[in-house]
């Protein structure tokens, strides 16, 4: 559902961005430079400005199906022809921000500041508008969604028993 934090990681990677309030850094991220050489500011969601990330045509709007564009009606139909669709989010996870927008979870979009509400994934306008398909799919019970607790990013696919256990029964 997009990024809507600066964690440690992201610090470390774009380290004058802790110099900038979260509440702020749309100013810097919704600009064309940003947008075409950072891919945190491609990501970036913010609940409180949500109708300049609707205008700014970013990558995470697109893919999400909250902003058209020339491929969407096609992103739409090719996310429908995969059998099945897994979503895999650790509550701890220290990139991503909410930790659970992998599964589709995110903050409501509103313009009152400091006024956060979590939304799950049956509760976002993508759902609800099925706006690439993933209500259609949950319909048929094609998607398929994991949260681990004490779980980090990367341990994924860098813990054995992780990928054991919870991806390797999905790839064919």
């Amino acid at each position: 559902m997009g990024q809507f934090g600066d964690t440690k990681t992201v610090e470390h990677y774009i380290p004058w961005i802790k110099n900038i309030s979260r509440e702020e850094l749309y100013k810097v991220f919704y600009t064309p430079p940003l947008q075409e050489h950072c891919s945190i500011a491609n990501f970036w969601r913010d609940p409180y400005h949500y109708p300049q990330y609707l205008n700014i045509q970013n990558y995470i709007g697109k893919i999400n199906g909250e902003v058209n564009c020339a491929y969407t009606s096609q992103m739409a139909k090719n996310f429908n022809r995969l059998q099945k669709a897994i979503f895999y989010g650790g509550s701890d996870d220290e990139i991503i921000e909410p930790a659970l927008s992998s599964v589709f979870n995110f903050w409501k979009p509103t313009t009152q500041p400091n006024t956060y509400i979590m939304l799950s994934m049956k509760e976002q306008d993508v759902y609800l508008k099925d706006t690439f398909g993933l209500r259609t799919m949950d319909q048929r019970n094609a998607v398929v969604t994991m949260v681990l607790a004490n779980t980090l990013h990367m341990d994924w696919i860098s813990k054995e028993d992780i990928f054991v256990k919870y991806i390797a029964p999905y790839l064919t």
